[in-house]
């Protein structure tokens, strides 16, 4: 890295120390409300972010604002969408992430460095000399570039024009970096919930032979094979995973986890069929395609090979989600590719199901337990209460009970299969 490169890198990134008056911070509390308003509204990425660049660039000083990614074929940021006075602009520079002057400026560096990047008066930076007078042309002055991320998954980068210099004060640096954390959020939540309601999602059939995967490297070495049970995500980019094995000792697999850098902690659910749970982060298969809005189905592990089946909505762009999965697993490949359809199912169809899931006995106790408050907060009913009332004895009516709500969480969460 040069000097000038140092130099954008350090003073570019900090944004004066004024506080802001209460008119500034009545207009970005606005900024956030608009942003989560569109969230709230939007139903795919695109929304998302033509409604975040329409939300910033109705603010005063801020003139112009877009959205921009870079392509994994190459090293230039390509814009997504836009809002403002752009007058031809993106079409006349060319930001990269590379070394040379295209990649300096606070874009290229925004990218690269997954940090803000402020420029507070172009005419005093050297670093954006590449586009000083299209941004001069236009009425820009000032420019801070937001990271867009979710978890470990970058979804570009915000890149806001301001037509006054040191216009980014820290609480509209603040403010906006918050708005770049949402627009991830959002992304990723549109991706999640288009695949919970499309009747069509496409499967990916994945190989992971590398051995820098946790479970991969298990298997070789422990000679046991891992099935992926479950995965729950909670937050910060981590998930809950409940892996069976068979063919090999849970403890060893538990102190195999606590020498690996990305799994944060585990534990033995169940010894007798075994059954555990770890915590893990970064450079998880798993979390790198949840984090693109991805859906693991099944995930097996055996001698040091794993295969990965996965459903993701239609509109993803699976070749991204594909090139990221290899860059973060080189040894991966892509087997398969194909639609498929998801019957709906509706309500009525559902609740018959359930019920014919169900012993006559078990709808018995859960109706009971329900209709008497056992559920409620504070409880009504114990479950001492409900078992005088059914007349059987407490133990009996807890079996009943147990198996009831067994089946009810199978039904809602489809693992009937994995019992």
């Amino acid at each position: 890295m040069d000097r000038d490169t140092e130099r954008v890198s350090e003073a570019v990134r900090a944004a004066p120390s004024e506080t802001a008056d209460s008119g500034s911070t009545a207009r970005l509390s606005n900024l956030l409300r608009a942003v989560n308003r569109t969230l709230v509204e939007a139903t795919t990425r695109e929304e998302i972010e033509a409604g975040v660049c329409e939300a910033v660039t109705s603010l005063d000083p801020y003139v112009f604002a877009w959205i921009g990614e870079r392509k994994l074929a190459g090293a230039n940021v390509t814009p997504r969408t836009w809002a403002g006075v752009e007058e031809g602009y993106l079409d006349e520079i060319v930001v990269s992430v590379n070394e040379d002057e295209t990649g300096r400026g606070p874009a290229g560096m925004t990218l690269k460095t997954g940090r803000d990047q402020v420029v507070q008066d172009i005419e005093d930076e050297s670093t954006f000399e590449p586009w000083r007078e299209s941004a001069r042309e236009r009425g820009y002055r000032s420019i801070v570039g937001i990271p867009v991320e979710y978890g470990e998954t970058s979804y570009g980068a915000l890149f806001v024009y301001a037509a006054r210099a040191h216009a980014f004060l820290k609480q509209d640096v603040a403010t906006l970096a918050e708005v770049g954390e949402v627009i991830g959020f959002g992304i990723n939540a549109v991706s999640n919930r288009n695949l919970l309601l499309s009747d069509t999602v496409v499967e990916l059939e994945l190989s992971l032979r590398d051995s820098s995967a946790f479970f991969n490297d298990a298997t070789r070495r422990l000679g046991c094979r891992l099935e992926l049970e479950g995965a729950v995500p909670i937050g910060n980019g981590c998930l809950l995973i409940y892996i069976s094995m068979e063919d090999g000792d849970v403890g060893e697999l538990l102190e195999s986890g606590e020498e690996t850098p990305h799994v944060e902690h585990g534990r033995i659910v169940d010894r007798d069929e075994p059954l555990l749970e770890f915590e893990v982060s970064s450079r998880s298969p798993t979390v790198t395609i949840t984090n693109h809005g991805g859906t693991v189905r099944s995930a097996i592990s055996e001698n040091g090979t794993g295969r990965l089946l996965v459903e993701v909505a239609p509109e993803t762009d699976v070749r991204t989600l594909v090139e990221e999965f290899c860059r973060e697993f080189p040894d991966s490949e892509l087997l398969s590719k194909r639609d498929v359809e998801h019957p709906v199912q509706t309500a009525h169809e559902f609740r018959q199901g359930l019920a014919d899931r169900l012993t006559i006995r078990q709808r018995s106790v859960l109706r009971t337990a329900y209709h008497a408050g056992y559920y409620d907060w504070p409880r009504q009913s114990t479950a001492e209460d409900i078992a005088t009332v059914m007349d059987v004895s407490s133990p009996t009516l807890h079996y009943h009970l147990r198996n009831a709500q067994r089946e009810v969480l199978d039904a809602f969460f489809d693992q009937s299969s994995k019992r």
